[in-house]
């Protein structure tokens, strides 16, 4: 998942998928905007997927909001981020969402 909105996650965004499917990996990139709280479209469509990792560059706000959705909707799949979610904030506000997320 990628904030389109921000040039961090959107380099970020593009250096994973380079390098994951040059190693062969396969990637459905979802976009979402700096601010935005409701994510039930995209992990919809992530659930449907059924992939082995989530990844979700950005910033720690809309990462925790996207960890407390996933796993609302059953998507337990490791979640991995950026530095853009190191801030105490992230565990304020995902709470048990966040646990594991690398």
């Amino acid at each position: 998942m990628t904030d389109v909105a921000q040039d961090y996650s959107a380099g970020l965004s593009r250096f994973f998928l380079q390098k994951f499917q040059s190693a062969g990996g396969t990637v459905t990139e979802l976009k979402y905007q700096t601010g935005d709280q409701e994510f039930s479209s995209q992990l919809t469509q992530i659930r449907r997927l059924k992939p082995d990792v989530l990844v979700a560059t950005g910033y720690y706000p809309e990462i925790a909001m996207i960890a407390l959705q996933a796993r609302g909707l059953g998507i337990q799949v490791p979640i991995l981020a950026g530095d853009g979610a190191e801030d105490s904030r992230l565990v304020e506000i995902g709470g048990k969402a966040v646990e594991g997320l690398y």
